[in-house]
Protein backbone atom coordinates (compact mmCIF):
# COMPACT_ATOMS: atom_id res chain seq x y z
CA UNK A 1 0.00 0.00 0.00
CA UNK A 2 2.68 1.95 0.50
CA UNK A 3 3.92 2.46 -2.86
CA UNK A 4 0.73 3.96 -3.83
CA UNK A 5 0.17 5.98 -1.20
CA UNK A 6 3.46 7.64 -2.63
CA UNK A 7 2.16 8.10 -5.98
CA UNK A 8 -0.81 9.15 -4.24
CA UNK A 9 0.46 11.88 -2.27
CA UNK A 10 3.31 13.00 -5.44
CA UNK A 11 -0.09 13.76 -7.33
CA UNK A 12 -1.43 15.70 -4.57
CA UNK A 13 1.94 18.07 -5.12
CA UNK A 14 1.29 18.26 -8.92
CA UNK A 15 3.96 15.91 -9.68
CA UNK A 16 2.08 14.69 -12.91
CA UNK A 17 4.85 11.66 -13.29
CA UNK A 18 2.19 9.14 -11.77
CA UNK A 19 -0.73 10.13 -13.32
CA UNK A 20 0.69 9.48 -17.04
CA UNK A 21 2.12 6.29 -16.12
CA UNK A 22 -1.23 5.25 -14.93
CA UNK A 23 -2.42 7.02 -18.26
CA UNK A 24 0.06 4.74 -20.02
CA UNK A 25 -0.49 1.45 -18.31
CA UNK A 26 -4.63 1.39 -17.85
CA UNK A 27 -5.52 3.66 -20.80
CA UNK A 28 -6.26 0.88 -23.38
CA UNK A 29 -7.48 -1.55 -20.82
CA UNK A 30 -10.13 1.17 -19.22
CA UNK A 31 -11.60 2.35 -22.87
CA UNK A 32 -11.96 -1.22 -23.73
CA UNK A 33 -14.11 -1.94 -20.74
CA UNK A 34 -16.09 1.17 -21.32
CA UNK A 35 -16.95 0.29 -25.30
CA UNK A 36 -17.81 -2.91 -24.11
CA UNK A 37 -20.43 -1.52 -21.93
CA UNK A 38 -21.16 1.10 -24.12
CA UNK A 39 -20.70 0.02 -27.95
CA UNK A 40 -20.14 3.62 -28.51
CA UNK A 41 -16.24 4.19 -29.58
CA UNK A 42 -16.01 7.88 -29.33
CA UNK A 43 -18.89 7.94 -25.77
CA UNK A 44 -15.81 5.43 -24.67
CA UNK A 45 -13.23 7.76 -25.31
CA UNK A 46 -14.55 10.87 -23.99
CA UNK A 47 -15.48 8.96 -20.90
CA UNK A 48 -12.21 7.27 -20.12
CA UNK A 49 -10.71 10.70 -20.98
CA UNK A 50 -13.24 12.55 -18.89
CA UNK A 51 -12.21 10.11 -15.92
CA UNK A 52 -8.79 10.86 -16.17
CA UNK A 53 -9.52 14.39 -15.63
CA UNK A 54 -11.92 14.17 -13.06
CA UNK A 55 -9.10 12.01 -11.35
CA UNK A 56 -6.48 14.94 -11.44
CA UNK A 57 -8.92 17.59 -10.56
CA UNK A 58 -9.12 15.98 -7.50
CA UNK A 59 -5.75 14.49 -6.62
CA UNK A 60 -5.70 15.93 -3.36
CA UNK A 61 -8.96 13.97 -1.73
CA UNK A 62 -7.68 10.94 -2.99
CA UNK A 63 -8.01 7.98 -0.76
CA UNK A 64 -4.09 6.77 0.02
CA UNK A 65 -4.96 3.43 1.23
CA UNK A 66 -6.93 2.63 -2.24
CA UNK A 67 -4.77 2.18 -5.61
CA UNK A 68 -4.96 4.36 -8.10
CA UNK A 69 -6.23 2.03 -10.89
CA UNK A 70 -9.26 0.98 -8.59
CA UNK A 71 -9.79 4.93 -7.71
CA UNK A 72 -9.55 5.39 -11.47
CA UNK A 73 -12.32 2.28 -12.22
CA UNK A 74 -14.30 3.61 -9.94
CA UNK A 75 -14.72 7.04 -11.52
CA UNK A 76 -15.11 5.18 -15.37
CA UNK A 77 -17.93 2.56 -13.63
CA UNK A 78 -19.60 5.45 -12.47
CA UNK A 79 -19.55 7.56 -15.57
CA UNK A 80 -20.65 4.59 -17.69
CA UNK A 81 -23.79 4.03 -15.34
CA UNK A 82 -25.08 7.47 -15.76
CA UNK A 83 -24.26 7.18 -19.28
CA UNK A 84 -26.56 4.28 -19.51
CA UNK A 85 -29.34 5.91 -17.59
CA UNK A 86 -29.28 8.56 -19.80
CA UNK A 87 -29.68 6.52 -22.47
CA UNK A 88 -32.63 4.46 -21.09
CA UNK A 89 -35.70 5.48 -23.09
CA UNK A 90 -38.83 5.14 -20.71
CA UNK A 91 -38.82 6.12 -16.98
CA UNK A 92 -39.38 2.51 -15.47
CA UNK A 93 -35.94 1.52 -17.04
CA UNK A 94 -34.38 5.04 -15.54
CA UNK A 95 -35.46 4.33 -12.16
CA UNK A 96 -34.15 1.01 -12.38
CA UNK A 97 -30.27 1.88 -13.37
CA UNK A 98 -30.76 4.57 -10.62
CA UNK A 99 -31.69 2.15 -7.91
CA UNK A 100 -28.70 -0.59 -9.34
CA UNK A 101 -26.16 2.89 -9.12
CA UNK A 102 -27.75 3.28 -5.35
CA UNK A 103 -26.71 -0.70 -4.63
CA UNK A 104 -23.11 -0.02 -6.40
CA UNK A 105 -22.73 2.66 -4.06
CA UNK A 106 -23.53 0.75 -1.11
CA UNK A 107 -21.72 -2.19 -2.27
CA UNK A 108 -18.51 0.22 -2.00
CA UNK A 109 -18.99 1.77 0.73
CA UNK A 110 -19.42 -1.67 2.50
CA UNK A 111 -15.70 -2.81 0.64
CA UNK A 112 -13.99 0.40 1.40
CA UNK A 113 -14.94 -0.12 5.89
CA UNK A 114 -13.87 -4.51 4.77
CA UNK A 115 -11.23 -3.75 2.58
CA UNK A 116 -12.47 -5.79 -0.59
CA UNK A 117 -12.82 -4.96 -4.09
CA UNK A 118 -16.01 -5.20 -5.47
CA UNK A 119 -15.44 -5.37 -9.68
CA UNK A 120 -17.49 -8.45 -9.98
CA UNK A 121 -20.34 -6.34 -8.51
CA UNK A 122 -19.84 -3.59 -10.91
CA UNK A 123 -19.47 -6.16 -13.56
CA UNK A 124 -22.64 -7.94 -12.56
CA UNK A 125 -24.80 -5.01 -12.73
CA UNK A 126 -23.78 -3.54 -16.01
CA UNK A 127 -23.92 -6.75 -17.31
CA UNK A 128 -27.69 -6.42 -16.31
CA UNK A 129 -28.30 -3.36 -17.32
CA UNK A 130 -27.15 -4.02 -21.01
CA UNK A 131 -29.15 -6.85 -21.79
CA UNK A 132 -32.08 -5.49 -20.16
CA UNK A 133 -31.41 -2.57 -22.92
CA UNK A 134 -30.90 -4.59 -25.52
CA UNK A 135 -33.72 -6.32 -24.83
CA UNK A 136 -35.98 -3.12 -24.83
CA UNK A 137 -33.71 -1.93 -27.97
CA UNK A 138 -35.34 -5.85 -30.29
CA UNK A 139 -38.87 -5.03 -28.83
CA UNK A 140 -38.50 -1.83 -29.88
CA UNK A 141 -37.22 -2.55 -32.97
CA UNK A 142 -40.14 -5.52 -33.39
CA UNK A 143 -42.88 -3.06 -33.18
Amino acid sequence: MEKYGSDIEKLARGDSEPFWKLYDDYYDRFFGYALDSLKETRHAEIIVEQSFEELWDNRQSLNIDLELEYQLFDIIVRRVLEALKCAASDAEQCEKIEQRIKKIQLAQCKSLISGQKVDFVWKSILNEILQRQLLHQLATTRR
